[in-house]
């Protein structure tokens, strides 16, 4: 019986979770967006992850919100150019969008938050 091993993405992925710095999860978050075994679902989430880590510990800092401003714009993009069309794919793109709407929000730019809100509604209404 030939071992398995587990891909490098899913490695970066269990590595970023035992993680207690949130700068050391996001350099694993990085690192499995970039690994050579990942698809557009993969960037994504791991894109929205480290997202979720920058606005949750560093909400004060503009610069950080700009930058998980465009790794939320990237795994809208992945998800969009997915080749899945599930459940789990509308879910991730759903939470992306609000998570964008927030982080818009957060930067004070409600104009482009309402955008994105309302393009989550219409995503969500034609699943």
């Amino acid at each position: 019986m030939e071992a398995t091993y587990p891909t490098p993405y899913a490695v970066l992925l269990q590595l970023a979770t035992s993680q207690s710095s949130p700068v050391a999860k996001i350099k694993c978050l990085y690192a499995a967006r970039k690994s050579r075994d990942t698809n557009s679902q993969m960037r994504a989430y791991a894109s929205y992850c480290a997202a979720q880590i920058i606005t949750s510990n560093y909400s004060t800092s503009e610069r950080a919100l700009e930058e998980a401003k465009t790794l939320l714009l990237s795994a809208e993009r992945d998800l969009k150019s997915s080749k899945q069309n599930s459940n789990s794919t509308t879910a991730n793109y759903l939470a992306t969008l609000s998570l964008l709407g927030q982080c818009h929000m957060l930067l004070g730019d409600d104009t482009s938050a309402a955008t994105v809100f309302q393009t989550g509604v219409r995503a969500a209404a034609s699943r």
